[in-house]
């Protein structure tokens, strides 16, 4: 393989990661946004939880109160590290930054998203359990893709100095 077929590789798979890296910003934010959707709009899920705690009437509204706080933290965290992990992509990408962290999230994700999949159907095959498994295998067919690309990033400039 050529010098110019290398470098050309090179920006293929630097031009994959951005792209990956954005990508993932976007799922983030749709996670928040959905899961903000199942919340309020469908507020079984709540009474749900709720009915399973024995708590005092008096106490009752304070309880759903932090619960709902500690959810909303919930999605900030998985906001951030979405953010964290797509942002860290992008300077990656363009030589801005060596740190290489965010592919032990983006691979701690992956096995996260493989094993929670079968959670997308609780109540059966639904065409919302399908859209959501979809959305789940896509982000891993992203990350992966991200991971890939640094690993043969790595590969061809090792290549490049021998």
């Amino acid at each position: 393989m050529s010098e110019k077929e290398k470098e050309a590789l090179v920006r293929r798979y630097k031009s994959n990661i951005r792209l990956n890296g954005r990508y993932y910003i976007f799922f983030g934010l749709w996670a928040a946004v959905r899961s903000f959707m199942m919340l309020t709009l469908d507020d079984s899920i709540l009474k749900e939880a709720f009915a399973e705690m024995e708590v005092e009437e008096a106490i009752r509204g304070f309880v759903e109160f932090f619960v709902i706080v500690v959810l909303i933290l919930i999605m900030l965290c998985i906001l951030a590290i979405h953010f964290f992990v797509g942002i860290s992509a992008i300077r990656y990408s363009r030589g801005k930054s060596k740190n290489r962290i965010f592919l032990l999230i983006a691979a701690i994700d992956i096995i996260v998203i493989v094993l929670s999949v079968p959670n997308d159907f609780p109540n059966g095959i639904r065409a919302s359990a399908i859209a959501a498994a979809m959305v789940d295998i896509t982000q891993v067919i992203m990350l992966g893709n991200m991971l890939y690309s640094v690993i043969r990033i790595k590969s061809l400039t090792e290549a490049a100095k021998e």
